[in-house]
C-alpha cells in the first residue's frame, strides 16, 4: 500500500458529478477547475497532451519525488477521470476561500516579470532570464510583498534542482508564482511539473529507442543528455532556454548557499521511484495508451540517472 502525502493513483477519482467553477486555469494543456463535493477542495483537472499520454505519470512521479522523497513543498497529484478521459487531478497551491478559510491571492510569475520588463512576452518566453528573476526579487517581491531574497533564491534552488533531476523543460513564467493571504506572502509550492521524464517521446519513438535485445540505445541516451534545456535563459534573452547545467551553474555562482538543495536532489533514492512505477503498472488498472509499460519505466529510470549526472556535473 502506497504511503504518500502528495500522490495517489488508486482509486481513480470520478469527477463527472463534481461541481465546476468558471475559473479557466492558464497554460496550454486542456483543463478545468472542479470542486470535490465531500471536502469542498478545489482541483485543476488537466488532460495530458495528445500523443503525450504519459504526462499522466510524469506529473505524478514529480510530486512523489519532490514531496515524498525530498520533503519539498509541491502540488498534490492524483489520477482522475472525466467523461471517460483520464487526467491529473492537481490540488490548488493556494486557498481559494471558503466559510472557514480566507481567500488567498495567486500571482503568477509572468505578472511579476512584466512589472520590471514591459517587453516581457509570456508566450515566447525569450526574456525569461536569471537576471530578470533577480530584478523581480529586488524590485518587486522584497519591497512590495515582504518575500526575502533568501526565500526567493531557495525556491529557485529547489525548482532548478528538481527540473534538472526530472528533465522538466517547462518552468515558464506561468509555472511559478507567489501566494498572498492574511499572514503575508510566500513563494508557492512547485506545480505543473509534468513536462518531464521523457513524456514527450511517444510510443513509436520509445520503441525506436530500444535495440533488438530490449536495451536502450546508447545513442538515444546520449541525445537525451545533450538536448536537455530549461525554460530559463542563463543570461541574455534568447529564443531557446539554456542547457540545464549552464542555467544551474550560473544560478549557483549567484547563490552558492543553494548548493544543498541540489545535493539533496542528486542523492535521491531512485529505487523508490522504480518501486512506485512497478506498483502503478500492476495496480492502476489503466491500459494503453496510458499504460506504464516496462519500456517506459526503464526509460524513466534512465532519465532520472541522467538527471543525477547533470546535478553532479553542476556541483563538481
Amino acid at each position: 500500500m502506497l504511503d504518500s502525502k502528495f500522490i495517489t493513483f488508486k482509486p481513480i477519482a470520478q469527477v463527472d458529478s463534481w461541481d465546476r467553477t468558471e475559473e479557466v486555469p492558464t497554460g496550454s494543456r486542456e483543463k478545468l477547475t472542479v470542486i470535490e463535493p465531500e471536502t469542498g477542495k478545489h482541483y485543476i483537472f488537466k488532460y495530458p497532451k495528445e500523443d503525450r499520454e504519459h504526462q499522466l505519470w510524469s506529473e505524478l512521479l514529480a510530486s512523489f519525488i519532490a514531496g515524498d522523497l525530498l520533503g519539498w513543498d509541491v502540488q498534490t497529484t492524483t489520477i482522475g477521470q472525466f467523461e471517460g478521459r483520464y487526467g491529473n487531478l492537481l490540488g490548488y497551491v493556494f486557498e481559494p476561500g471558503s466559510k472557514t478559510a480566507s481567500q488567498e491571492l495567486f500571482t503568477e510569475g509572468w505578472s511579476l516579470c512584466t512589472q520590471v520588463d514591459p517587453d516581457f512576452d509570456v508566450d515566447k518566453g525569450t526574456r525569461h532570464t536569471l537576471p530578470l528573476l533577480l530584478r523581480v526579487c529586488d524590485e518587486v517581491l522584497v519591497p512590495d510583498y515582504g518575500i526575502t531574497r533568501t526565500e526567493f533564491l531557495d525556491f529557485w534552488s529547489r525548482a532548478l534542482a528538481l527540473d534538472m533531476l526530472i528533465s522538466n523543460t517547462d518552468r515558464h513564467a506561468e509555472n511559478w508564482a507567489i501566494v498572498t493571504g492574511p499572514g503575508g506572502s510566500r513563494m508557492s509550492a512547485l506545480y505543473d511539473n509534468g513536462s518531464s521524464l521523457g513524456c514527450g517521446i511517444d510510443q513509436v519513438g520509445l520503441s525506436r529507442a530500444f535495440d533488438e535485445k530490449g536495451q536502450l540505445k546508447k545513442a538515444h541516451l546520449n541525445q537525451q543528455r545533450r538536448n536537455g534545456r530549461h525554460h530559463l535563459r542563463a543570461a541574455e534573452p534568447n529564443k531557446r532556454g539554456g542547457f540545464f547545467e549552464d542555467v544551474s551553474k550560473k544560478f549557483l555562482s549567484i547563490y552558492p548557499d543553494g548548493r544543498h538543495w541540489f545535493e539533496s536532489a542528486g542523492a535521491i533514492e531512485i529505487t523508490a521511484v522504480c518501486h512506485l512505477m512497478d506498483s502503478i503498472s500492476v495496480n492502476s488498472g489503466i491500459e494503453e495508451p496510458y499504460f506504464l509499460s516496462e519500456k517506459r519505466r526503464q526509460h524513466i529510470y534512465n532519465m532520472l540517472n541522467i538527471g543525477v549526472e547533470r546535478i553532479k556535473n553542476t556541483l563538481y
